[in-house]
């Protein structure tokens, strides 16, 4: 199958909202989009993604930047719909594209404040971390030495005190 002749048959005029050219611009050239609006990282997928439908002739959809004239990058999501003409091999495409600019800065800022509080939990356990084993080394030496003093103060009135101590250390 064969997109032939290659032709714009109609762009709406919310095309310019959406990339900042003219409708023109696509009606004089059809590669115009392809070669100059879509970012030229994404040109290879936009491409294999076109291709792709049209050889299985099943809608396809992506997201994928594009440039303005002004230089500013957006984001659009193009549905591709092949529609093919009966007894022959000439197929039309029909595509619609929306801006979802807002939804991917979304999901970025959603994605980078997600990586902020994993480091922040991963910090705070490192710290627990470190601040038991801290707290447990002379916690241990204290302990030891309430032992001994437990068992030469067997029976005196500083006994209740030593167990107090000892009592609080194991907690």
């Amino acid at each position: 199958q064969t997109v032939e002749p290659r032709h714009v048959l109609y762009v709406s005029p919310q095309f310019e909202r959406l990339t900042g050219y003219p409708p023109q611009r696509l009606m004089d050239d059809p590669e115009f989009f392809r070669t100059t609006v879509v970012h030229p990282d994404d040109r290879t997928r936009v491409d294999r993604i076109s291709v792709g439908l049209i050889r299985d002739g099943h809608p396809g959809q992506t997201d994928h930047r594009i440039v303005r004239p002004d230089g500013q990058v957006r984001w659009t999501r193009s549905t591709l719909a092949p529609v093919p003409t009966r007894g022959s091999s000439v197929v039309r495409i029909v595509t619609t594209s929306e801006d979802i600019t807002e939804r991917v800065l979304a999901a970025e800022a959603l994605a980078d404040a997600e990586a902020e509080a994993r480091a922040a939990n991963d910090a705070k356990n490192e710290f627990l971390s470190r601040m038991s084993h801290e707290l447990r080394t002379p916690l241990n030496a204290i302990l030891g030495f309430g032992q001994l003093l437990e068992i030469e103060l067997d029976g005196t009135a500083s006994e209740p005190s030593v167990a107090h101590v000892l009592h609080a250390g194991r907690h």
